[in-house]
């Protein structure tokens, strides 16, 4: 999280938005100043810039936990684990395999929340 955190900083600097960095115990967020917004190309770039700089952690191994860089519309947040495991680890509690799962969600681009859960169960995306 320090890392994203970081780049999270520079991305305002470097791309001039008007936006502030929030930092939680699992999670890190860029969210607009109160009456600003921030466009759409702007939040999935500042998400390309936080997956290339996890990415290249450890030589290129990545940060070696699972995380989930998104946009979410009018924010950008960067959160420890992801849909991924969080379906799986529904599937174990319940007892049923991939097959029986169905994910529904509408973030399915490299840039949304529910991309991760494509590895793990069939999915539909609502838009």
């Amino acid at each position: 999280l320090d890392v994203v955190e970081a780049k999270a900083n520079a991305v305002v600097e470097e791309l001039r938005l008007r936006g502030r960095v929030i930092r939680k115990r699992r999670s890190v967020g860029l969210v607009p100043q109160p009456g600003s917004e921030i466009t759409r190309e702007s939040l999935d770039e500042a998400v390309l810039s936080y997956q290339e700089e996890l990415h290249a952690m450890n030589d290129g191994a990545g940060p070696g936990l699972p995380y989930c860089a998104f946009n979410g519309g009018t924010d950008t947040w960067v959160d420890v684990g992801n849909k991924r495991v969080g379906v799986q680890v529904l599937q174990s509690y319940l007892g049923i395999q991939p097959a029986e799962t169905l994910h529904i969600g509408d973030q399915f681009l490299n840039t949304g929340n529910d991309f991760a859960a494509r590895a793990v169960s069939p999915c539909i995306w609502i838009i």
